[in-house]
């Protein structure tokens, strides 16, 4: 009962932000591409919208990052509290992958929270970081599809390790905001 109330919360909220369906058919990323930051690297007023976005979602990705790096390398539905944590962070995963997607799109792109034109200093992270962020978001919810109850004959050790990878990635790319006050 308890996994299907956290799975349906997720639902809830990746639908509010209009998450898009996941592409379960495009290879899993297996290293983090994370931009190096320049020697000169500082905040300034051009990358401080992108600094501050990548802040703002840190505690989420920091704790969507722990719960999936804990989870073990295969689920065992009789071990009820690892696998309701796992959904939980593999639900985690997926939504701060579609928000900082998201966000990172409106800022770039003419809306109403466009900043300009991303900073050469910086357009390498922003790339990398939203691909980690789209990463996340795709192989999350995969693993999140194949690994309920009802599907666990899906959820294998390389779908889980997968999930732990994109994580990984994007808990690179979070961590290489650091000079920039991110």
């Amino acid at each position: 009962m308890k996994t299907i109330l956290v799975l349906g919360a997720t639902a809830v909220a990746v639908a509010t932000l209009g998450a898009c369906s996941t592409d379960s058919t495009a290879p899993p990323v297996t290293s983090s591409s994370a931009a190096e930051p320049s020697a000169a690297a500082t905040p300034n007023a051009a990358t401080a919208p992108y600094a501050s976005l990548v802040a703002r979602n840190q505690a989420d990705v920091t704790k969507a990052v722990t719960a999936v790096s804990q989870c073990p390398a295969t689920l065992s539905y009789e071990d009820a509290r690892a696998s309701v944590t796992c959904l939980s962070g593999f639900g985690d995963l997926m939504l701060a992958g579609t928000t900082l997607d998201r966000f990172i799109l409106l800022y770039t792109k003419t809306s109403s929270q466009y900043v300009g034109p991303v900073p050469p200093e910086i357009a390498s992270l922003v790339a990398s970081t939203e691909k980690a962020a789209r990463e996340a978001e795709r192989v999350a919810g995969n693993a999140q599809d194949k690994c309920t109850p009802i599907t666990a004959p899906t959820c294998t050790t390389a779908v889980i390790a997968a999930a732990k990878v994109a994580a990984d990635n994007l808990s690179k790319e979070m961590a290489a905001w650091k000079p920039y006050g991110g």
